[in-house]
């Protein structure tokens, strides 16, 4: 089961590195670039969005762990950047811009807000990862559109970002996959392994033709 909680302030040793950052801003940019001019007028429309969404039937069928969210207006110095509030779990702090408000802005911390900070295994899961990317794509396709969730597939592609689910394997289908390998090698037996042909004298003299023991050809 994945886990959620609040994340640490960044460690070299406990938080992976977020390699791909760079790449999916540069691919919603591209992609997305007219979601990012389209704006809610407030803060208070934002959240009144996000109610209406995490309340869906869809939104409980794809994120069933993550049963709220509440956007707040961030406020006072630094109040450029949109972040999800890691330490205050469910909360999307967005300043009350234009940009802030925009429709990019909202999915992209509402993707934050659904998934986890670790694995099933707990291993720590980097802040743009594959399962962010996941999680993006499905808002994208359900709350702009099957078109722009493409476009953004495409641009994806295009700078070598991985997106679709890593595969997983139950431990029940590991064991069923080593017992069927198992019961292979028994039915089919240890493979055979060719014994190579002693030389001979011609062979020592160089006098086989492209060096071919007779028989061989």
């Amino acid at each position: 089961m994945p886990i959620y909680g609040t994340r640490p302030a960044g460690n070299s040793f406990t938080d992976p590195r977020d390699s791909q950052r760079r790449k999916i801003y540069d691919a919603e940019n591209t992609a997305m670039r007219e979601w990012n001019t389209r704006s809610f007028e407030t803060i208070a429309a934002v959240n009144e969005y996000v109610r209406t969404l995490t309340e869906s039937e869809w939104w409980k069928a794809n994120f069933k762990f993550c049963t709220w969210v509440k956007v707040a207006s961030k406020a006072g110095r630094g109040a450029t950047g949109q972040h999800f509030d890691w330490q205050n779990y469910g909360q999307i702090n967005l300043p009350n811009t234009t940009w802030g408000r925009s429709w990019l802005t909202v999915v992209h911390e509402l993707a934050h807000a659904v998934t986890p900070n670790r694995d099933a295994r707990g291993a720590r899961i980097a802040a743009h990862g594959r399962e962010w990317r996941v999680n993006m794509l499905k808002l994208t396709d359900h709350v702009m559109g099957a078109d722009t969730g493409r476009a953004l597939r495409a641009a994806y592609r295009e700078r070598g970002v991985a997106y679709l689910p890593k595969r997983v394997i139950s431990p029940e289908r590991r064991a069923e996959l080593q017992a069927r390998g198992r019961a292979l090698a028994a039915k089919t037996g240890p493979p055979v392994r060719k014994t190579a042909t002693p030389p001979c004298d011609d062979c020592r003299t160089g006098r086989h033709v492209n060096y071919f023991h007779p028989g061989e050809q």
